[in-house]
C-alpha cells in the first residue's frame, strides 16, 4: 500500500499489520549498501547530480555509522523509515530522488541476497 495515497494518517491498527519493520532490521544496514550503490548508478546515468549524489551518499553514511538515528516508529518497513531519515537530511529534491527507478521488491530482493552472501 502506497503511503502517499491515503488521506491523513494510517490507523494503527492497519500500520501494524503492512509493517514488517520487526523483521526488517536485519537488512537495514544491506538496504543501505544498496541505496549507495543505485545512488551512484543514478549519478553514472545523469538521472541525478553529484551535489545531489553527494548528499544522499552523506546522509547514507550518516545511517551506516548510526542506525539508531534512524525512526521506525510510524514506518511501514525499513526502505520508508531510511527515505525519510535520506530525505530529512539531504532534503526533498536531492534526497527524494535516491529511490527513482527502483521498486520496493528490487529493495528487498537485493537486501535479502547480500544478507545471504554475507552470512
Amino acid at each position: 500500500m502506497y503511503r502517499s495515497r491515503p488521506k491523513g494518517s494510517l490507523d494503527d491498527d492497519v500500520l501494524q499489520f503492512l509493517s514488517s519493520m520487526q523483521h526488517d532490521q536485519s537488512i537495514l544496514e544491506y538496504d543501505i549498501l544498496g541505496s549507495e550503490a543505485h545512488s551512484i548508478m543514478l549519478h553514472e546515468i545523469e538521472l541525478i547530480t553529484r551535489s545531489e549524489l553527494r548528499k544522499i551518499l552523506s546522509a547514507l553514511e550518516a545511517a551506516r555509522k548510526n542506525n539508531a538515528l534512524i525512526k521506525t516508529e510510524g514506518f511501514e518497513d525499513v526502505h520508508e523509515a531510511l527515505e525519510a531519515f535520506v530525505i530529512g537530511k539531504a532534503g526533498m529534491d536531492s534526497g527524494g530522488k535516491m529511490h527513482s527507478a527502483r521498486s520496493r521488491n528490487d529493495q528487498v530482493v537485493l537486501d535479502i541476497r547480500i544478507s545471504c552472501e554475507m552470512t
